[in-house]
């Protein structure tokens, strides 16, 4: 009898603790559905919870965004007092190339810049072939029959031979070779110092140099044990040192762009490439240390590719100032936006261009508009402008007088 009584008493004991736990469970329900409710409904647009718009609109297939996404300038990583992220860098005694530390996978492959893989203007025979069209007039290198391969060739410029010349402060010198095919564009540049060669850089995407000529923001590939590696690099023309920009992570070195504005490099890259506002953007000193990180809701045009058509910058006497010349937040005016780049969150902005005096314009690169920002600083209380009166892209210009739009 007594075995009896404890097989039941354990059979009570299993019931009991069963439904211990089915109580708990019709207790915690509620609270698991009001919470799940809070987070899809009620958590604020601007995280990267999309809501529960978001998910069906990304099931609909069509995207949703927050209303809030215009004239935003953001600067998530700034410092005073150091560089928060710094770039690897190497030097080198090279005299003719230079190769940085390789930062990224190459490849096998010859890339397709509508240039021969080597090419010396002081080796290689050149002669001018006259064409219809534009550009009227193109040089071949001898040896080099097919468009692919370099036949469309101009001397500092691409329309007319010297229309885009570089001009350097002594003892620099540059002379570019521009190569073109389809929508491809590349260059090949011949650099001297003091008139003796320093560098031949071939295989060149794009290239800029600083106000006071002594830096390179240079864009290219190299090839070294028959691999082609993709370089992004500011080049020391007085040391030949190359420091490698490296993306702090935010894709702002993805496109082929790099601006200089007074001694610091911009640059910048498409957000979304399904979505025409939207620019990442960073701001380097010239050894490649990171000095700021941003975002802004600027506009990207397109024809052959992607192009950042708004104007975005730094002003010339005030360094630490990022302007940008877009949309405002209530989608009314073309606004020129002051950001201090080392203080979260402190920004000012000029009403210039009310959006009703263009219905037909859907961003703020047309009509064109000049600034004079000489002397335009974080403290300043107005600024100086003028805008294009002719039709967008033809020649000559037509400025309107001057004007002035407080900043506040």
């Amino acid at each position: 009898m007594e075995h009896i009584a404890n097989k039941t008493q354990k059979k009570n004991d299993r019931l009991a603790f069963k439904l211990t736990l089915l109580v708990l469970a019709l207790i915690s329900l509620p609270l698991v559905i009001g919470i799940t409710f809070c987070y899809l409904f009620f958590l604020p647009s601007n995280t990267n919870n999309p809501g529960i718009t978001g998910w069906i609109g990304n099931m609909m297939g069509f995207r949703t965004f927050a209303p809030d996404t215009r004239s935003s300038i953001i600067f998530p990583s700034t410092s005073t007092s150091s560089n928060p992220i710094t770039a690897s860098s190497v030097s080198t005694t090279t005299q003719t190339s230079v190769f940085p530390v390789v930062v990224n996978r190459g490849s096998e492959m010859k890339p397709q810049l509508c240039q021969p893989e080597l090419f010396d203007p002081v080796t290689n025979k050149i002669r001018k072939s006259m064409m219809n069209g534009v550009p009227s007039e193109t040089y071949t290198i001898d040896g080099y029959s097919e468009a692919g391969d370099g036949n469309m060739m101009m001397i500092n410029g691409w329309n007319k031979e010297g229309d885009a010349k570089v001009t350097l402060a002594s003892p620099y010198s540059v002379t570019f070779y521009q190569f073109g095919c389809a929508s491809t564009t590349s260059y090949i540049l011949d650099l001297s110092k003091n008139n003796v060669r320093q560098a031949l850089y071939t295989q060149v995407v794009d290239f800029s140099f600083s106000a006071d000529s002594k830096s390179l923001y240079l864009i290219n590939y190299t090839n070294k044990d028959s691999l082609w590696v993709l370089h992004k690099r500011i080049i020391n023309l007085d040391t030949n040192v190359a420091y490698e920009v490296i993306d702090p992570g935010n894709s702002c070195v993805a496109s082929e762009k790099g601006i200089w504005q007074v001694d610091r490099l911009i640059t910048y890259s498409k957000a979304d490439r399904n979505f025409s506002y939207g620019t990442n953007i960073c701001i380097w000193d010239k050894s490649a240390n990171l000095i700021s990180i941003a975002s802004a809701t600027t506009y990207w045009g397109a024809y052959s590719k992607d192009f950042l058509a708004e104007q975005i910058g730094l002003l010339p006497n005030d360094k630490n100032t990022f302007y940008a010349f877009t949309t405002n937040k209530e989608g009314t005016n073309c606004s020129l936006i002051l950001s201090d780049i080392t203080k979260e969150g402190v920004s000012k902005t000029a009403d210039v261009l009310s959006k009703n005096d263009y219905p037909n314009s859907t961003n703020c690169a047309d009509p064109e508009v000049q600034f004079d920002l000489v002397n335009v600083t974080m403290s300043s209380t107005s600024v100086k402008y003028r805008v294009n009166t002719t039709v967008s892209g033809k020649d000559p210009k037509v400025w309107s007088e001057w004007k002035t739009a407080v900043i506040k």
